[in-house]
């Protein structure tokens, strides 16, 4: 695209329900900026509040993204996300409430290739009862795609896990995860 200029308004005093989706939200807003035509430069900011999906609510969500866009360099994409959210809560599941903190936060750095490689790095989940750090990629070759994928996770009490997990818990947790799968597809892009 040589120009994108997207401003999305949700504004209702009433839950809305996001169509094809178990999403609900009480308001957003969402803007996408490109323009080719002064620089390679792209943007995102978006905000949410009372979002409500797959049994967990966030009382509001923030999301921004910079980077730049440029169908003849490689990456052709590439750009940073950042994803903030509070009042995180599990309604319908007490265990999972218990171990959900008020607030997290979550960051990557990607990468789109034209022949459809994504890769995600410095990928970084925070929040006051588990922190993670990684990197994810994809790469699509004749009718396969190769994942590959690198986690350190650290949990410095497993203490509150414990009603998840449904046995009593005690003491840490830092794993260092990684893994290479290949799987039937296609083009990712």
């Amino acid at each position: 695209p040589e120009r994108i200029a997207l401003d999305v308004q949700i504004t209702d005093t009433r839950e809305v329900r996001l169509p094809g989706t178990d999403v609900s939200l009480a308001g957003a807003n969402l803007g996408v900026q490109f323009d080719a035509t002064k620089s390679d430069d792209w943007t995102i900011s978006g905000r949410a509040s009372n979002v409500f999906a797959s049994g967990l609510r966030f009382g509001t969500m923030s999301l921004d993204g910079v980077g730049q866009f440029d169908p003849q360099a490689a990456p052709m994409l590439e750009g940073a996300l950042r994803l903030n959210a509070a009042g995180v809560d599990a309604p319908d599941d007490p265990d999972l409430a218990r171990v959900l903190s008020p607030e997290l936060r979550l960051s990557t750095d990607l990468a789109l290739a034209e022949n459809g490689d994504v890769a995600f790095s410095n990928v970084a989940l925070d929040t006051p009862y588990l922190a993670a750090t990684g990197a994810f990629s994809a790469t699509p070759t004749e009718g396969r795609i190769q994942l590959t994928s690198m986690l350190d996770a650290r949990v410095p009490d497993l203490t509150p896990f414990a009603g998840l997990a449904d046995v009593p818990l005690a003491g840490a947790l830092f794993a260092d995860v990684a893994f290479d799968a290949e799987l039937p597809g296609g083009a990712i892009a």
